[in-house]
Formats: structure tokens, C-alpha cells, sequence
């Protein structure tokens, strides 16, 4: 019998380099897929700044928003946002491809998921 596939729920709601929270939730989605967790990311508010290519960075911090490019690769396709109507999703230079969804659609994941995770 195969053990059973957690679904996970993760939302990014702050900038890049806002905080150093951000490459360890990129670490944790990494090695959460790596364990064969089905994962849905969902950008909302700020967070939409990680689909951005060309994000402006912290002195000393490393980049790592590139990394969201090779998601791919670890079998995570279902990159969300959240309809905004206060910041503009329509990035020039998207790192990598996405779904809008609105509010209800986001009510029915966070009830369907096994986990939701938000930093």
C-alpha cells in the first residue's frame, strides 16, 4: 500500500528579500516536494513580487528568487494568485507561469488541503 500524499497548501505573502523567511520557505517547498507532497503555492498581496525575475535584492542576502523558475522539476505546476485589485499581476517578466483565482476559489483549497502553511 502506498503511504498516503499529503497535500500542501503554501502562501506567499511577502516581498522577496523582505525578510530571510523567504529562502527558507523556498527550502521548505523544495524538500516537501522532494517527498512526493503535492503542492500548491498561491502568491497574494506582496508575494506576487516572487514571479518577478528581476526583483530588486537585500545587500547580503543571496538571490534565490530565480529558483522558483525550476519548480517544474520538482513536479510543482500549480502556482496560483490570488485576484488583487490593489497590485497589478501582470508581471512584465513572470519567473514562472501562474493561475489567477479569486477569493472562493482560495476558501475551497485552504478547506480541501491537508496542510496550509503561510510565513
Amino acid at each position: 500500500m502506498l503511504p498516503h500524499i499529503r497535500s500542501i497548501l503554501i502562501i506567499i505573502d511577502k516581498t522577496p528579500y523582505q525578510q530571510r523567511c523567504g529562502q527558507e520557505q523556498l527550502e521548505f517547498i523544495l524538500a516537501a516536494a522532494a517527498f512526493d507532497h503535492q503542492i500548491t503555492l498561491v502568491f497574494i498581496d506582496s508575494g506576487i513580487f516572487h514571479l518577478y525575475s528581476s526583483t530588486p535584492q537585500l545587500p547580503g542576502i543571496k538571490p534565490y528568487t530565480n529558483l522558483y523558475k525550476g519548480l517544474e522539476h520538482y513536479n510543482i505546476d500549480n502556482c496560483l494568485i490570488l485576484n488583487s485589485e490593489s497590485i497589478s499581476i501582470t508581471p512584465i517578466d513572470p519567473a514562472i507561469k501562474f493561475t489567477e483565482i479569486n477569493n472562493n476559489k482560495l476558501n475551497k483549497l485552504i478547506i480541501d488541503t491537508d496542510l496550509v502553511y503561510m510565513v
